[in-house]
């Protein structure tokens, strides 16, 4: 085989050398490889190849060595030498110059531009010429011009000219070696735009040979200085995208343009993946936003219509009974309402979708929602439940009033829960402060049961909870921790507790809030009632609908409804025609064809119906909204469900504002935490500096129903009252760093300067006439003496403090879902069945409310049922009678059901009988049936109970009632259930109930 060219490997790899070989032979190449740069010397001497390939990185002598001897040896100094650099090494280049390479090959190389490299190199190999043609552009040789008559030049000058034509000739062998090493395209164009010089990486850019390209114009139009990128068309493929960069060179000794082309193909591809995939992220982040948006609105529309049509239901005439089972299904709605919010912020959290709605809000109102949430429930449990909000605590702030009492709703919800006994506390102080912000921290100490100290890393974690076992006492999801963790994160702020087992809790966190002006706090309303009113209430959904239309129509409001944005513009449009008009206007954000924000835009388009006051009611609720339904012309803002007293509030606040032609986008919305602060009652400021003393005066005063802040001294006091008008001060007279009577003359000294007058009150351990009479010299209104008496103190606040209301609490109605007081039977022969059977059920269920629903549904059947709260309650009631059958709760405090069951089968074993076990669970996951019968458990029956399922399952494994159905409904259940007789000897005290 005749091959073109015959090329000298030198690599020390023989797997590298191998490779090379049969690249080259691929493309009529005949390579020989030796090993070191002496083997090469060696075979240089036996046989001249065409070119010398050698790596630099060689055992004996390396390649820059190498080349520098074939460059020195007289015979083989017109041989081409191209060097293999590493990348890793920064001087390769130079000192490939040094070593006067005619080529420069950077690894990693693609096959491709090595090729094109040798094949370069091979084509422009020319005999050497004498100095005088080495500057001559690409032409054919010049012979060398007639010597002109000159005087002899002295033989060292001529040495020195010699040497400087030989520097300046091995200079542009330098400067064409880099140029034509260099990946990227070289192109030289001159002035007048034709092509002297492409380098290898341009002929295999522009797939065109440089004999081609030299002479002709380029591709491309050139300017200094510019950056651009080009297209480059292939002959097969896709056109290739490169950034062509122009700069002004000196080419054989005139001006120039040097064009810089690099391929950048892979880097627009890479770019337009990546815009790619942000496309599709936006549209799948945006399918997240909608799904969540739609399955809060799925979830909330049915729960606002079982909530409103329980409100409703219990407007009506009922039995008592009839009142317990309304009142307990509000209870539950609410309950369940909470779940369904922490699993949808979950959701939330889990697409990062997660937001803040930010707005003006009084945050000692905020505060004092949660206190009297769990006000009931604290007291229920003798617990005592306290605020204390320090004096430097900004009353106007801006930030997510609702995510800040979320937090607290948990953290005080956890606290009550784990405390049988002493005190709840809220603490909330400044913990760093700047002229617009404010860094607050709320605490929540309780002195409940503690967690233990290798269980703390568990808290604020996802679905983690301290005891996850099926016998733990307290229930949750486990997620509204770690939700409050994500919800401070949001507000700029943290989270996190100190406990000690046995002695109680402390969880905090804190919010970074703007600061906002007094002037921000709402108007009050200045009607309170809306008869004589004419509104519209648009909603697509008929149970919505009713539920609003029942309630306005109960304030003595003229209501007309539609369905759709559509039907209640032309509502609007006949109503103009007949000279009607409406004073509200109630509409539902998410409708089919038109929504909410659209019918409000449309109205506000429209001057005859600026007037009317526009209701937002969003079962969605998302970052914006507010601010959007401002936008739009609406006035008021509240998320479903809505209380009845809500909303009653809501529009006595609209109706009382002034008419605005048109609407102004500026003035405030009004939100659930606007009514809240404007039916809070009127402040208290307390300045004592004893600790003891502050927390039983403000107890004392949240016991009269009065808000409060507390001062350490009279310095605190004053400057209390320039943030805030405060309704009374209760003065202590001997404080530090200010007394009472010093405070008081810079308070009655503002006071003149305002026109004003504060009452203050001074309240001292001093109880002489004299002092008395000083406290009132010196501008103080009225005296108590320590210890404050409670009858005293209601009194003197009454008569400095006239038009004190209680504020209307937000629950309406709270439910404690308290243990029926029921106690065990004693053995009743004459209930047994015919047959010897024992005909009462034992219900083994810890859940008040399931204890209540089970009995009603059994007693209806015709079963009598004996209550027990706990497994081992259960095994107690069972040891000191029979019964039929048993319904085992699976989840139960002390001992679960399958503990209980196991033991009952054991107890069965020894006496050689059979205790028929259902199990009742509210799980109902994959494998709880199997691992219920392999508890020893005889059925399974799951949560929320089908009451047919139960007849069927009860009739299946116990046989029917001795009691007849017609039986059973001819009781009276309204009628006072008789208590059942304790046993003789009961072996232990454990609430039953029989029905």
């Amino acid at each position: 085989m005749h091959f073109s060219a015959e090329i000298l490997i030198v690599e020390e790899s023989q797997p590298q050398a191998a490779q090379l070989q049969a690249m080259l032979e691929d493309h009529n190449f005949h390579g020989t490889w030796v090993a070191t740069g002496e083997a090469a010397l060696a075979a240089l001497q036996q046989r001249r190849p065409s070119i010398v390939l050698s790596s630099v990185a060689l055992p004996d002598m390396d390649g820059y060595h190498l080349c520098r001897t074939i460059k020195n040896d007289p015979h083989l100094k017109t041989l081409p030498v191209i060097l293999m650099i590493p990348l890793s090494d920064s001087r390769g280049d130079h000192r490939a110059l040094q070593s006067k390479a005619d080529g420069i090959i950077t690894q990693a190389y693609t096959e491709k531009f090595l090729l094109s490299r040798i094949k370069y190199v091979l084509a422009n190999q020319t005999p050497t010429l004498p100095p005088e043609h080495l500057y001559r552009g690409s032409g054919p040789p010049v012979p060398p011009p007639s010597p002109l008559p000159h005087p002899p030049l002295d033989s060292t000058v001529a040495e020195r000219v010699e040497e400087r034509i030989r520097e300046l000739a091995l200079a542009e062998s330098n400067h064409r070696m880099l140029l034509d090493s260099n990946t990227d395209a070289m192109i030289v164009v001159t002035a007048e735009k034709r092509v002297r010089y492409v380098n290898p990486a341009a002929e295999m850019l522009l797939q065109q040979p440089a004999s081609t390209l030299i002479d002709a114009e380029p591709a491309f139009t050139l300017a200094v200085g510019e950056i651009k990128e080009v297209t480059v068309p292939q002959h097969s493929g896709e056109p290739v995208i490169a950034e062509m960069r122009v700069a002004g060179i000196v080419w054989e000794g005139r001006p120039a343009m040097l064009a810089i082309l690099r391929d950048i193909t892979a880097r627009k591809q890479a770019e337009e993946a990546v815009h790619r995939a942000k496309e599709a992220a936006e549209v799948a982040d945006q399918s997240k936003s909608d799904f969540l948006a739609n399955m809060s609105h799925e979830i909330r529309t049915p729960m606002n219509g079982i909530i409103g049509m329980t409100e409703m239901l219990l407007e009506t005439a009922m039995t008592e009974e009839q009142k317990d089972f309304a009142l307990t299904v509000k209870s539950c709605a609410h309950s369940l309402l909470g779940i369904i919010n922490e699993i949808l912020d979950f959701s939330k959290i889990e697409a990062g979708k997660l937001d803040l709605e930010f707005l003006d809000f009084d945050l000692r109102t905020s505060l004092e929602t949660v206190t009297e949430l769990f006000a009931k429930t604290a007291a229920d449990k003798h617990i005592e439940l306290t605020l204390l909000t320090f004096h430097d605590v900004p009353n106007v702030l801006h930030g997510d009033p609702e995510r800040i009492r979320q937090i607290l709703i948990n953290f005080v919800g956890n606290a009550i829960k784990f405390t049988e006994k002493g005190e709840v506390a809220i603490r909330v102080s400044v913990a760093d402060d700047s002229p617009t912000q404010a860094l607050i921290r709320f605490e929540v100490t309780d002195t409940g049961i503690g967690i233990p100290a290798d269980r703390m890393d568990r808290l604020f974690r996802t679905f983690s909870q301290v005891d996850s076992s099926s016998t733990r006492k307290y229930g949750g999801t486990g997620l509204g921790l770690a939700i409050s963790k994500k919800l401070a994160e949001l507000m700029g702020g943290e989270v996190g507790a100190v406990s000690e087992l046995g002695k109680g809790s402390t969880f905090w966190f804190t919010a970074q809030l703007e600061k906002r002006l007094l002037e921000s706090v709402p108007m009050k309303a200045t009607r309170t009632h809306l008869h004589g009113l004419r509104a519209f209430i648009v909603d697509n959904n008929h149970t919505n609908r009713t539920i609003l239309h029942h309630q306005l129509t109960s304030w003595g409001i003229a209501v007309e409804l539609a369905d759709s944005g559509i039907r209640a513009l032309d509502l609007l449009d006949i109503a103009r025609q007949e000279q009607r008009s409406f004073d509200i206007g109630v509409l539902d954000w998410q409708m089919s064809e038109m929504d909410g924000l659209t019918l409000a835009r449309a109205i506000r388009s429209r001057p005859e119906w600026n007037h009317t006051r526009l209701v937002f009611l969003t079962s969605v609720g998302q970052r914006g909204d507010g601010a959007r339904a401002r936008e739009a012309g609406i006035q008021a803002y509240l998320t479903k469900p809505v209380r009845q007293s809500q909303l009653f509030e809501c529009l006595c606040l609209l109706a009382s504002q002034p008419e605005q032609k048109p609407v102004s986008p500026l003035q405030p919305l009004i939100t659930r935490h606007t009514l809240a602060e404007i039916s809070s009652p009127m402040k208290i400021l307390v300045a004592e500096d004893n600790p003891v003393n502050q927390k039983l005066t403000v107890r004392l005063l949240e016991r009269l129903g009065y808000r409060s802040d507390v001062a350490n001294n009279g310095r605190e006091a004053v400057e209390a009252l320039a943030r805030y008008p405060y309704a009374v001060v209760l003065m202590d007279c001997q404080m530090p760093e200010m007394d009472g009577f010093e405070a008081t003359a810079l308070i009655r000294t503002r006071d003149r300067e305002r026109d004003t007058h504060t009452p203050i009150i001074a309240v001292t351990a001093y109880t002489l006439e004299k002092d008395r009479e000083r406290c009132l010299r010196s501008g103080m209104d009225a005296y108590i003496p320590k210890p404050v008496n409670a009858p005293h103190l209601k009194a003197m606040l009454e008569k400095w403090v006239p038009s004190h209301t209680s504020r209307i609490s937000e629950n309406d109605v709270i439910i404690a879902n308290p243990r029926l007081p029921l106690i065990p039977t004693a053995p009743d022969e004459s209930a047994s069945a015919t047959n010897g059977q024992p005909s009462r059920l034992l219900l083994a269920e810890d859940n008040a409310v399931n204890q209540k629903l089970a009995l009603h549904i059994l007693s209806k059947m015709g079963y009598d049922v004996d209550v027990v709260g706990t497994g081992r309650e259960a095994l107690a009631a069972l040891a000191q009678r029979p019964y039929q059958l048993v319904l085992m709760d699976c989840q139960m405090p002390e001992m679960d059901g399958f503990e209980a069951t196991a033991q009952i089968r054991t107890n069965d074993s020894r006496l050689g009988t059979h205790t028929t076990i259902v199990a009742l669970t509210a799980h109902a996951l994959k494998g709880d049936r199997e691992r219920c019968l392999a508890a020893g458990m005889d059925d399974y029956l799951t949560k929320p109970i089908d009451r047919e399922t139960l007849r069927t399952t009860l009739e299946k494994w116990g046989g029917k009632p001795m009691l007849t159905t017609t039986d059973a409904a001819s009781r009276n259940v309204s009628q006072e259930v008789p208590l059942i007789h304790q046993f003789d000897t009961p072996p232990h005290h454990f609430p039953i109930a029989h029905k």
